[in-house]
């Protein structure tokens, strides 16, 4: 029994319609066939299983969506280019220019391009409703011209390529490691379409499509730089977390004693740290072994712990990434911290010197400057 059409009408619909869209248009090609593949595959799955939670996964594993999706891009980025040695029509060159217009018309209103460029909406606008009058491209430009408004091509060729480019300021003011690498390859993207174009106005639709395939090809790593982050700062914690918790201020920090905490929910909180977060470093340093190829000396010379200490967004001293190194060794099953450990934590944090001082100041702009680990670790 197939799966419940409401079900897949719903899912597939969309799919269907983007089908029939290339079809209204003529085209034809490899990236045509291959969304008919994608489709057919969908449409099979849903006649052939009678469960939507397994035709959703199914859909998933097999990657239709995207192969749909992509092919779909890449015949529609096929169609807006002219062919080689074909010069493009005057309706070809006065819809690209027109539709570029339009997005710089509501960068200009929404104040995307500064405040001080909202004045120059009105004019963009005419220019826009001049081109739509019906009258031809030359006819545009020549008016374009007598009118004075010949200014506004030259702007509005500008301003999608400066909001790029204050996307890659902001990034890098941040260090958000893959807004930059995407926002970089946005400009580059920009700069070879707006060369091969007439009038040097990207195709907008083209340029859409391809600024999207650049987040998809990037999301991968960017997710897997973000977990081993979030994975590697859980063990920084763990250890921070085990050692601290026999130090005589234990009893009173709030990681163990919350408000409203009984001195006794603390102490067995503080028990519950000493003789779990060995085991649950242990198995988590395993895990991570397994899932990035990293050893735990080797976590602190990887580019994401460079990256992450050089613009601040390590929280702990360099006095205390010492302590967790001397720790990491005695973080076993049953064991405890040495006295001078212990010691040495309570004096970091009587002189508050557990946070680094520039935690949360804006990163410097320098190279990266990795940790400088012992020589027994090099």
């Amino acid at each position: 029994m197939p799966v419940e059409l409401m079900y897949t009408e719903a899912m597939l619909n969309p799919f269907r319609d983007m089908m029939r869209d290339v079809g209204s248009r003529g085209l034809t090609g490899p990236d045509v066939d291959a969304m008919g593949a994608a489709l057919g595959e969908m449409e099979a799955l849903a006649q052939s299983l009678d469960d939507f939670t397994t035709f959703s996964g199914q859909l998933t594993q097999r990657q239709l969506f995207s192969k749909f999706s992509d092919a779909y891009s890449r015949a529609l980025v096929a169609a807006a280019a002219p062919r080689p040695g074909e010069k493009p029509s005057d309706d070809s060159l006065m819809e690209t220019t027109l539709r570029a217009y339009e997005q710089v018309l509501q960068t200009y209103e929404s104040g995307g391009a500064g405040e001080g460029m909202k004045k120059m909406a009105p004019a963009v606008r005419e220019l826009v409703e001049l081109g739509r009058s019906g009258i031809s491209f030359p006819v545009f430009l020549r008016l374009v011209e007598e009118r004075g408004m010949a200014d506004l091509l030259s702007g509005a060729k500008t301003v999608a390529r400066e909001g790029l480019l204050e996307s890659l300021a902001f990034s890098r003011a941040g260090w958000a490691h893959y807004d930059i690498l995407q926002h970089q390859r946005e400009v580059e993207l920009y700069d070879q379409l707006a060369a091969a174009a007439p009038l040097g106005v990207p195709d907008p639709l083209t340029l859409t499509l391809e600024t999207e395939r650049i987040a998809w090809e990037l999301e991968p790593s960017r997710r897997r730089w973000d977990a081993m982050i979030r994975r590697w700062e859980t063990l920084l914690d763990l250890l921070v977390d085990w050692l601290d918790a026999f130090a005589a201020f234990a009893p009173y920090d709030p990681r163990w004693n919350p408000p409203g905490a009984s001195r006794e929910q603390a102490m067995e909180n503080i028990a519950d740290t000493q003789e779990c977060n060995p085991g649950d470093f242990r198995f988590r340093e395993a895990l991570f072994k397994e899932y990035f190829s990293l050893t735990w000396p080797e976590i602190w010379q990887h580019e994401t712990f460079t990256w992450q200490y050089t613009s601040n967004q390590i929280s702990h001293s360099d006095e205390r990434l010492m302590l967790v190194l001397e720790t990491y060794p005695l973080c076993q099953p049953g064991g405890r911290p040495s006295p001078a450990l212990i010691a040495r934590t309570e004096q970091m944090h009587a002189r508050k010197a557990h946070f680094r001082s520039t935690n949360g100041l804006p990163p410097p702009d320098s190279p990266l400057t990795p940790f400088m680990l012992p020589p027994s670790m090099l």
